[in-house]
């Protein structure tokens, strides 16, 4: 049976404090992929010659460039290692495209080779829009894409069993996940790991997965205290 405890939303973002982040100053990653074509039901995988390039941000110190298996990244997209792909494959998660890609470092010095943006195809309609919170993007039709999110509630009823990561039909930014999906990251000890609940999220809060339950340490405003 399918129930909303079942669901979470993951951070595609990834790493935590004190690390450094890939920050393409447009939205074309690597050089070829238009992020605005991520993540909207559509292969990529075809459209691409040779890996991505993604590289840290010079602003940061070499001592923060941390190759988490969830790459810190500010464009809001999943940056993952080859471990992250092999759990995802052996457990059967199926409507993803794997894009190669490569980390270097500020001097464009290759430093990262098995990492994949991933590129999420299946759509599932798990967001209750009568009962969330959520303002809409102005020019949407009919303002029907969800933008922010205040307080997340779900209706599985209509949520394919098998989905096992995907995205809701109403947005193109909010990545939901089963927990027995989770569950076998955190066997893996993947790091950059930053998950909450789906039900009554907020839009913002992420925590770290493995942190005990009575002690979770929210990351928020994440940016602003890596510049302080």
């Amino acid at each position: 049976m399918n129930t909303i405890e079942n669901y979470w939303v993951l951070s595609p973002t990834g790493g935590g404090f004190n690390s450094g982040v890939i920050e393409e100053e447009y939205s074309v990653i690597g050089g070829v992929l238009d992020i605005k074509d991520l993540n909207k039901g559509k292969a990529l995988l075809s459209r691409i010659t040779e890996p991505l390039k993604l590289q840290f941000n010079k602003d940061y110190p070499k001592e923060w460039n941390k190759l988490y298996d969830f790459v810190d990244n500010r464009n809001g997209i999943a940056i993952i290692s080859n471990r992250i792909k092999e759990i995802f494959e052996n457990a059967k998660v199926t409507g993803l495209e794997y894009i190669p890609s490569q980390i270097l470092n500020q001097e464009g010095a290759i430093i990262g080779e098995d990492y994949s943006v991933l590129n999420i195809l299946n759509r599932q309609p798990i967001v209750d829009i009568e009962k969330s919170e959520f303002s809409t993007f102005l020019l949407s039709p009919q303002n029907e894409r969800v933008d922010v999110i205040n307080d997340l509630r779900l209706d599985v009823s209509n949520v394919d069993l098998g989905a096992k990561l995907f995205l809701g039909t109403t947005d193109e930014h909010i990545y939901f996940m089963v927990d027995d999906l989770l569950q076998k990251m955190k066997a893996a000890k993947v790091t950059g790991l930053e998950v909450n609940r789906a039900e009554g999220w907020d839009g913002f809060s992420f925590f770290d997965a493995y942190a005990p339950s009575d002690s979770k340490k929210v990351f928020v405003n994440l940016r602003e205290e890596k510049k302080g």
